[in-house]
């Protein structure tokens, strides 16, 4: 399913609600932003994004594949890597190529 995600997919899910299962706990988190990227050669009609969320949580995430659940997509196993922090939480990034 994740080879056939576009940013098309994901860009009317900003400012909604997506959760986060880390070892059995729920962390909430916002997508904030979805920034298109180019086409890569052999990939016609896909190109690549990177997906922005904020995480409600002070704990700092590990990089790694989590499990992400939304009520429009459903899940999705999504590498996520921890890119920053602001005054609400983590911020963290999925990257799709």
């Amino acid at each position: 399913m994740l080879d056939r995600l576009t940013a098309a997919d994901f860009a009317p899910l900003v400012g909604t609600p997506f959760t986060l299962d880390v070892v059995g706990q729920t962390v909430p988190l916002v997508l904030c932003t979805v920034t298109p990227g180019r086409e890569w050669p052999g990939r016609a009609g896909r190109a690549g994004f990177a997906l922005l969320f904020q995480a409600a949580t002070a704990d700092l995430l590990p990089q790694g594949m989590y499990p992400l659940v939304h009520d429009t997509i459903g899940r999705l196993d999504v590498f996520l890597v921890p890119v920053g922090r602001d005054a609400d939480g983590l911020m963290l990034e999925a990257v799709f190529t």
